[in-house]
């Protein structure tokens, strides 16, 4: 019988938790700063939270592209590192900043059109598309202070010094929290600005991370290790490369958002409660998944680190022990899945007035998140494991042609049927159908042969 030490291979666990779980806590951090914020804007006025959150997800979909495309730095630094070309990690590094500055020009131009947006296209209210428009602005001007973060944050990740990210997160949380207070409600002589108050602390918070990141990324420490001081240099062959492995992933990043919110935004059709019970049991299962995506990122690193090494002994290992480790923590989430829903959901439901047939869609909900829990979480592990190789087109079109029809098409026909659940299968049969795909793929092998750095 085979004990635990036999099971788990000790230095590749160590491996694994030791990058994860400061991204786990950097992005708890960031959770509990979106969290904040909401608070701030709800005791300041209903119209105004209701404003940030339309305005807040299209900020999102608009710049998650350009983060997600400039992240992928990070699996060339890891790749570099591990084939000992250290001197390639700065040139790199500036060519994704490079490409950060034109991207937040880019991104720059959403802001001659807020009004028709809202308005024309949302068709909201003029005095609720006001104040979207007061957010969406600050944060689409700004929009390359998180595009150029998420370039050199891409450095640290890569070079396995997560819990840089942690501290620069905390740091980053913590004067978001106290420049929302003095921004929106208009304290120490600061005039009050609202909506706009919480856009213009996020960015500020935000410039303050990345002035954060560079100090320590052209500190002599880093600088006698990498050289980040080189000569800042345009390299086309970089950019051209960047862009093949970026591009996909930031496409996926962006696509999964639509598609979910196309899922949302159609089950919202049926009903106030069934809308309600969707996003508590998304909120409840986003939460539960953060340990999981902080491995995926972990493991990503990790495999084009090894791969650049050419070491697939280490590499079987990550991949095996990544998917253990996500195993034990989809356990304990099915426990508590199954055990205490309604705990679980009792933060979302208004004591004073609760309202039973939320309780029980959002209960059944939950429950249907604990079939797919295990098919999930190894599906992120898997997905990940071809992103480190660079697999991304491959990860962008299964994701996105599963999504269209499996997800958005059975929510549509849910809506006709006026059945929540119908909609919920589609979900879970997606999960399953990519992690399967995800799965042959990785055992195919073909991605061991892609070569990012060549």
């Amino acid at each position: 019988m085979k004990t635990i030490s036999n099971i788990f291979d000790k230095s590749s666990c160590k491996a694994i938790l030791t990058l994860a779980w400061p991204l786990i806590l950097s992005t708890c951090s960031n959770v509990i700063q979106q969290f904040v914020d909401k608070i701030f804007l709800a005791q300041y006025s209903q119209e105004a939270l209701a404003a940030v959150m339309p305005a807040g997800m299209l900020v999102g979909a608009v710049v998650c592209f350009f983060t997600g495309t400039v992240g992928y730095v990070s699996n060339f630094i890891a790749q570099y590192r591990g084939a000992h070309s250290k001197h390639e990690i700065p040139v790199m590094i500036n060519q994704a900043l490079i490409v950060s500055l034109v991207f937040g020009l880019v991104v720059a131009l959403f802001s001659l059109f807020p009004e028709f947006i809202f308005v024309t296209v949302a068709k909201h209210d003029l005095s609720l598309a006001y104040l979207e428009t007061e957010y969406f602005k600050p944060m689409i001007y700004c929009a390359f202070l998180p595009i150029c973060m998420s370039s050199i944050a891409g450095f640290f990740v890569g070079i396995e010094k997560s819990h840089v990210i942690l501290w620069v997160s905390v740091v980053c949380t913590v004067f978001n929290i106290i420049f929302d207070y003095i921004f929106i409600f208009g304290k120490f002589g600061v005039p009050e600005m609202g909506v706009a108050g919480a856009a213009w602390a996020t960015q500020i918070a935000t410039a303050l991370a990345c002035v954060i990141f560079f100090v320590l990324y052209y500190s002599k420490y880093y600088h006698n290790e990498y050289n980040t001081r080189i000569k800042w240099k345009i390299r086309y062959d970089l950019i051209k490369k960047l862009f093949y492995y970026g591009v996909p992933s930031g496409i996926q990043i962006t696509m999964d958002l639509l598609i979910w919110t196309m899922f949302i935004l159609l089950i919202g059709r049926m009903s106030v409660v069934e809308l309600a019970a969707t996003n508590i049991a998304f909120q409840v299962d986003s939460i539960a998944f953060m340990p999981i995506l902080g491995i995926g990122t972990a493991v990503s690193i990790l495999v084009a680190n090894e791969l650049g090494k050419e070491d697939k002994k280490s590499l079987g290992a990550t991949i095996k022990n990544a998917l253990l480790i996500s195993a034990v923590i989809d356990f304990v989430v099915l426990i508590l899945f199954l055990t205490i829903p309604k705990i679980l959901i009792r933060p979302f439901i208004n004591t004073a007035e609760p309202d039973l047939e939320l309780i029980q869609i959002s209960v059944n909900l939950l429950r249907i998140c604990s079939i797919y829990i295990f098919v999930d979480g190894f599906g992120i592990i898997l997905a990940s494991v071809l992103r480190g190789a660079g697999d991304t087109l491959f990860i962008m079109w299964t994701m996105f042609i599963c999504g269209i029809f499996i997800i958005v098409l059975p929510a549509y026909y849910a809506t006709v049927i006026h059945n929540v659940y119908f909609g919920w299968f589609g979900c879970l049969t997606y999960l399953f159908v990519i992690c399967f795909i995800f799965y042959l793929r990785v055992k195919a092998g073909k991605w061991k042969k892609i070569k990012i750095i060549a």
